[in-house]
């Protein structure tokens, strides 16, 4: 039983982790630097004029649930490529999503949840007690009911 405690708890430091580090490497913490795009505290790259700026911007909207698409731009390669772009890389962010305190809560419903392991872990423990004591009482009274013939 501790074994399958111990492999979940590894397990979810090691996610807050992988979380932690693919946040970083998202470009949602790098600053926009002169002449990168940059749309939603995402980095895009290099800035490649104004149709892949609005392609970027059109495929973010996309990507966020509202269908957004200018036909008339979609045969220039350069529109086509923002717009490929921000469907890839925009989702729909929650208020707090990639800041300060999302990395907060985020550790705080880690914490939550490795403090309700332990709690469930010494439950367990209390109720494997509780059988033992319970399996030793019972032969106890067995012992004494067969001496009493």
């Amino acid at each position: 039983m501790k074994k399958i405690v111990n492999y979940t708890l590894i397990s979810l430091v090691t996610i807050a982790l992988i979380d932690g580090c693919a946040r970083r490497s998202s470009g949602l913490s790098r600053a926009c630097q002169p002449g990168m795009y940059c749309y939603k505290n995402i980095n895009f790259g290099p800035s490649k004029g104004r149709a892949f700026e609005q392609g970027v911007r059109d495929g973010c909207r996309t990507r966020e649930g509202s269908f957004t698409k200018d036909y008339s731009r979609s045969q220039n390669s350069a529109y086509q490529e923002g717009w490929q772009l921000g469907m890839s890389r925009c989702k729909q962010q929650l208020p707090n999503e990639g800041t300060i305190q999302d990395e907060i809560n985020s550790r705080k419903r880690a914490e939550y949840q490795i403090q309700q392991l332990k709690l469930q872990q010494s439950a367990q423990q209390e109720d494997e007690v509780n059988i033992v004591d319970a399996i030793l009482e019972s032969e106890r009274n067995r012992d004494t009911q067969d001496f009493e013939y």
